[in-house]
């Protein structure tokens, strides 16, 4: 959903389902600043709960006026602020550390790859006006948003630069923190709640990879007219339904342990598993017998699981009845 529609979507619901409140959980790319801003003034009955980009986190750290500050963030426990009726839950993800860690290392060598280009040029005299050396700098001094971390001099045929060590070594407790931001109550939801619909999101996504992609493959869609069109993409978030209910049930064979491996090791797994259980029929005198192909181990306990009924004949051979 682009997020120029988001409120159109959601006056629709409320429109057709007579919603009086609603909790929108949305990505820092969904839930914009803008649609902040749209959401407070004009739809009051709309709450959100999302996370701001780190570049406004930054921001927010970098000015000594607000409350949110570096000092604040606990690598251990959530900490939370009210600001003008709006919730900063500050939070901290270990397994995102390194990757900030990288991305930051990263986008350093990629402006000093630039300011050491200024640099030669400058040393050989083939750039020497201040004005065109400045107009090289601020081209690339913050094309990443790194200007924060160097210091740097220019002037009639001279320039220099260097990494602010200590400024690099105050934002990397930053390394692994971001902030979740919510209009919802205090009382209508704790800091805990609000973190743990935000991370939610996740099967949201797992979702829409899944349809995508890896089981229902929504797409190709080959149909032309709109009727069959809805009609496609409402089965497939019918065989979604069936494929969440299923790995509900199937959680303890699909969970994986320390090794990184499980029993089923994936729903496809399951599926292809019991793709090779046949029933078949025989008509003899008059007489329709079924008869259902052997069936491994393994097998019965999907079958168990998922409550599945073959037939009461089988049901009793395979002892799977409660």
């Amino acid at each position: 959903m682009n997020q120029s529609t988001v409120i159109n979507q959601i006056k629709e619901l409320k429109e057709e389902f007579g919603i009086k409140e609603v909790i929108f959980v949305g990505d820092r790319g969904m839930i914009t600043t803008k649609r902040i801003e749209e959401m407070e003034t004009g739809y009051e009955w709309v709450k959100y709960i999302t996370a701001i980009k780190r570049k406004e986190m930054m921001e927010l750290v970098k000015d000594e006026n607000h409350p949110v500050q570096i000092s604040l963030f606990d690598h251990k426990n959530l900490t939370e602020l009210v600001v003008y009726g709006k919730r900063y839950i500050l939070c901290h993800n270990p397994y995102r550390k390194e990757e900030d860690v990288n991305t930051r290392l990263y986008l350093l060598e990629k402006t000093k790859v630039k300011l050491e280009s200024i640099l030669t040029r400058v040393n050989k005299g083939r750039l020497k006006n201040k004005d065109k050396i400045a107009k090289k700098l601020y081209k690339w001094i913050d094309r990443w948003s790194m200007e924060k971390f160097f210091i740097t001099e220019y002037d009639e045929g001279y320039f220099r630069y260097k990494l602010d060590e200590e400024k690099i070594n105050r934002y990397s407790a930053l390394d692994g923190c971001y902030i979740i931001v919510s209009n919802v109550a205090q009382e209508e939801m704790g800091k805990e709640e609000i973190v743990n619909r935000y991370r939610d999101l996740k099967y949201v996504e797992q979702a829409f990879r899944m349809m995508k992609t890896t089981d229902l493959l929504v797409r190709p869609i080959r149909h032309w007219n709109p009727e069959r069109v809805k009609g496609h993409v409402f089965m497939c978030m019918l065989a979604y339904l069936v494929t969440w209910e299923a790995k509900n049930r199937l959680s303890d064979i699909l969970e994986k342990d320390q090794t990184k491996q499980c029993e089923g090791n994936s729903l496809r797994e399951v599926w292809d598993s019991l793709a090779h259980i046949n029933i078949g029929f025989i008509e003899a005198g008059g007489n329709k017998i079924e008869q259902v192909s052997d069936i491994n181990k393994y097998q019965k306990k999907v079958l168990k699981m998922l409550n599945a009924q073959i037939n009461k004949k089988a049901l009793i051979r395979l002892s799977l009845r409660n």
